[in-house]
């Protein structure tokens, strides 16, 4: 089987197309998620599983880089309250498979 792992190509999407809400990469993600740059660090998150149970939460460090190994496969919600008091959410897929 190939089991090279091909780059994504970088600028997707050009700076300004970047939505002000939540993005989440990789995504399906296995050991960890990443959080765009304009969740600022300290930022309050709480990620849920579909049944709304909250299984992580936590302040964002600078790296905004959350471990995700703890949790099982599945779907699940991330809501991020910033320090303005708004509230972003978006859904990412929890895998153990490697791509």
């Amino acid at each position: 089987g190939d089991t090279s792992h091909p780059e994504l190509p970088s600028g997707i999407l050009p700076e300004n197309a970047i939505p002000a809400g939540l993005v989440i990469y990789p995504n399906p993600a296995t050991d960890f998620i990443c959080i765009n740059e304009n969740i600022h660090e300290g930022t309050i998150y709480q990620i849920m599983n579909t049944y709304g149970k909250i299984l992580l939460a936590g302040k964002l460090t600078g790296k905004r880089k959350i471990n995700i190994c703890p949790l099982p496969e599945g779907i699940y919600l991330m809501i991020c309250i910033t320090d303005q008091g708004q509230l972003k959410h978006s859904t990412f897929v929890k895998t153990d498979q490697r791509f």
